[in-house]
């Protein structure tokens, strides 16, 4: 997992978080757009990529922050001032992190779990978008996200396009 924010219908949208606060996760993706998505919708925030990155993968994961150097802590999460966040934790007790600090690779805040998208798009960038509808022109692929709404991907961006099996449907 690389530097970006998962969502918790599976969305993973590469980019640099801008600020954290009770609002909700700010950040740029493409480096093009600010997105501002509530902090209920957001599984993890990446700030750097690590050898231990890879537990963030992990959908049992509880709420707390990855360091930089592969430790985990498990705590509540307060923030502050934007790039401030606090873990409050049973073994370590409140401790403060700053986003810019190496110190600091990633948050957790939640399971991820499966939506009601109908299909991936996996782009160049290592986003993997979950949608509900697409539609594809010459220059352009338009993406209803189900957390974010429509976005306009360029055709070139995209690498992958897979549809989604609906286990509700099937019953499996």
């Amino acid at each position: 997992m690389g530097r970006g924010i998962l969502l918790r219908n599976g969305t993973f949208l590469s980019g640099a978080v801008r600020s954290i606060s009770a609002d909700g996760v700010k950040f740029i993706h493409r480096g093009e757009k600010e997105y501002t998505v509530p902090l209920h919708q957001v599984a993890r925030t990446v700030f750097r990529v690590g050898p231990r990155n890879a537990l963030l993968g992990n959908p049992q994961l509880v709420q707390g922050a990855l360091l930089g150097n592969g430790d985990f802590i498990e705590g509540r999460l307060q923030f502050g001032r934007g790039r401030d966040v606090k873990v409050s934790s049973v073994l370590l007790g409140l401790k403060g992190y700053t986003f810019d600090s190496s110190d600091l690779a990633a948050l957790v805040f939640g399971s991820p779990s499966a939506g009601e998208a109908r299909y991936e798009l996996r782009m160049a960038d290592n986003s993997i978008v979950m949608a509900k509808t697409i539609s594809v022109a010459q220059e352009q692929v338009e993406i209803v996200e189900p957390l974010l709404g429509a976005l306009q991907v360029p055709r070139a961006a995209v690498t992958e396009i897979r549809g989604i099996e609906q286990r509700a449907a099937t019953g499996k």
